[in-house]
């Protein structure tokens, strides 16, 4: 979990969700306005089973870039893992550049 410089908006990740797959992973992040929270954009979901995206989370100071840890990815090897970066824009979030 992260949270940004004003409190506002916080990314969770659940590394052990299945949507996208057993242990996929997914990360969501939320907004505190107006007394309560909600969601900001969509589910941001592991790329393959086993991944386990969102084992580790960090959100930008604004809260409009979050860095996702995704440790069992195996793209580059057994287990190597990677980070995603993401910005959120017109209601989405949005990868910025590769893996």
């Amino acid at each position: 979990m992260s949270i940004n410089n004003d409190g506002t908006r916080v990314a969770i990740g659940g590394s052990h969700n299945d949507i996208g797959g057993e242990n996929a992973g997914h990360v969501r992040v939320f907004e505190y306005t107006n007394g309560a929270w909600s969601q900001l954009g969509n589910d941001i979901l592991g790329e393959y089973p086993g991944d386990t995206s969102g084992t580790s989370v960090s959100i930008s100071n604004d809260g409009t870039i979050v860095a996702i840890g995704a440790k069992g990815n195996e793209d580059n090897g057994n287990n190597a893992g990677h980070v995603r970066v993401y910005k959120y824009e017109n209601n989405s979030w949005n990868q910025l550049g590769g893996d």
